[in-house]
């Protein structure tokens, strides 16, 4: 039995969330998407949700009252590919473009969406958006609510949408778990033809933080690539997204989005000096807390490498950082070994190409492999090479040529459930002076793709209605 049914004749709506440089020092009014206001709700959920599709809250005059569905998204670390986050359907539409100029209409749309939520009472916690969002700083009038929705529901399990060829995507096997699921928008055999006016791919926006999908051709303007195209056939995507939309075993049976007056339970915790020195990203950061926490007691670092790292550690060994640049190198004389551990956050190894800082990450590990092997005090020992990393860092440590399974990556996910263990947390957490920050630092980063914008809008929504600070 389908979850609803998609009309054909309609558009799906895909609205990226939690990108662009408004969210430095603003409340995104995209935290609303996921929230639910103020009022009664059905026996599942359904009845307070409201969307505001980026940017402005506003679409083109030519998509009004054609939306069927909207699919909200989020970037991933992978090229192409946007995690779901949830849908929703049954919209009625609130801002309309009615004519062509989007700058003049804009503030009428302003006016009007103040009257709306007056007249319908929309309120998140008893607070109004037009107070939540009042010291938002921005010269640009905007809407606040896009469209009401009938109905919301999130994903089961983590659920991406790529617009690669499912015959292309070595690099997303690193999230197609056994719980994952991926739905491609593309067919394996497209073969562009650039001599025709029809393109049968479809390419993500770059630019744009909405893409409309309907059942065919859409004209497009051309490009350098495709030099005589006039359409793009959007047949195979909108089917493919039709698929997954309708899908009832993909998506949770009831509406699951929180009240707004929750936030603040779940999310006043989550902030702490890491936060506060804005370091969420800083790997000399995270390296230091690993060298803290690993030292600061022998007996659980010998416990981590032999459960996490897989290696027999004794307990007498000594830390270093950066000796010859390496993140972490643990010396470990009395048992014989040699560990180089090389932390990344954001930085990358795949394919071989230059890293975010330009160094090309292969000579980078390659001088690591050697120094520990060419250095007369190590290259008899037992020598151990890992990369620790984010999850959503989605490292394939087989493209590293040079050295093929030499380095294996431990995820941060793996780390963190270590030191979250019952056994370990309550035997250790008391003794290592910031241990329960270490572990909230690693919780950022333990998840497919990068959430901390998500949290971030959640905490600076919720600390606006309590008007306390988080």
């Amino acid at each position: 039995m389908a979850l609803h049914t998609i009309d054909i004749k309609k558009e799906i709506l895909i609205n990226k969330m939690y990108v662009g440089e408004y969210l430095n020092n603003n409340i995104g009014h995209e935290v609303i998407n996921l929230l639910r206001a103020d009022g009664n709700t059905d026996k599942f959920g359904d009845g307070q949700n409201y969307i505001y599709v980026q940017p402005y809250g506003t679409m083109e005059k030519e998509h009004n009252e054609k939306i069927d569905t909207i699919i909200l998204v989020r970037n991933t670390g992978i090229p192409e590919t946007l995690e779901v986050l949830a849908q929703a359907w049954e919209l009625e539409q609130i801002s309309k473009i009615e004519n062509s100029s989007r700058k003049k209409e804009i503030e009428i749309i302003n006016i009007q969406q103040k009257k709306y939520i007056e007249e319908h009472n929309v309120k998140y916690s008893n607070r109004s958006p037009l107070e939540i969002f009042s010291d938002n700083q921005t010269d640009i009038k905007t809407a606040y609510v896009s469209f009401k929705a009938g109905k919301l529901r999130r994903p089961k399990n983590p659920l991406f949408i790529s617009f690669k060829c499912s015959s292309n995507s070595s690099k997303l096997s690193s999230i197609n778990g056994k719980d994952s699921n991926i739905v491609y928008l593309n067919c394996s055999d497209n073969q562009v033809d650039n001599s025709s006016d029809i393109i049968p791919k479809v390419d993500m926006a770059k630019a744009s933080l909405k893409m409309y999908i309907r059942n065919g051709e859409v004209k497009c303007n051309k490009n350098k690539t495709y030099k005589n195209r006039k359409y793009v056939n959007q047949k195979f995507a909108f089917n493919q997204l039709k698929a997954m939309l309708e899908n009832e075993k993909l998506w949770e049976e009831v509406n699951t989005t929180q009240s707004a007056d929750k936030i603040d339970i779940d999310y006043k915790n989550k902030y702490n000096f890491i936060d506060l020195i804005d370091k969420q990203y800083a790997e000399v950061t995270y390296s230091n807390l690993f060298k803290h926490i690993l030292e600061s007691n022998p007996e659980l670092c010998a416990k981590f490498a032999n459960e996490i790292l897989k290696l027999n550690l004794s307990q007498k060994f000594e830390i270093k950082r950066e000796e010859a640049h390496i993140d972490l190198l643990i010396d470990d004389e009395e048992n014989n070994n040699i560990v180089v551990i090389e932390n990344k956050i954001k930085s990358s190894i795949n394919g071989l190409k230059y890293d975010i800082y330009g160094e090309e990450v292969s000579n980078q590990l390659l001088d690591y492999y050697e120094y520990v092997n060419n250095k007369e005090k190590y290259k008899q020992r037992n020598r151990f090479f890992y990369i620790f990393a984010p999850d959503y860092n989605h490292i394939d440590t087989s493209k590293i040529k040079k050295l093929p399974n030499i380095y294996k990556l431990i995820p941060y996910s793996q780390i963190y459930k270590f030191f979250n263990l019952p056994e370990i947390y309550n035997k250790y957490s008391s003794q290592i002076p910031y241990y329960n920050e270490f572990l909230y630092a690693l919780s950022k980063h333990i998840h497919n793709t990068d959430n901390s914008l998500e949290i971030e809008m959640h905490l600076r929504f919720a600390k606006k209605l309590k008007n306390t600070k988080i």
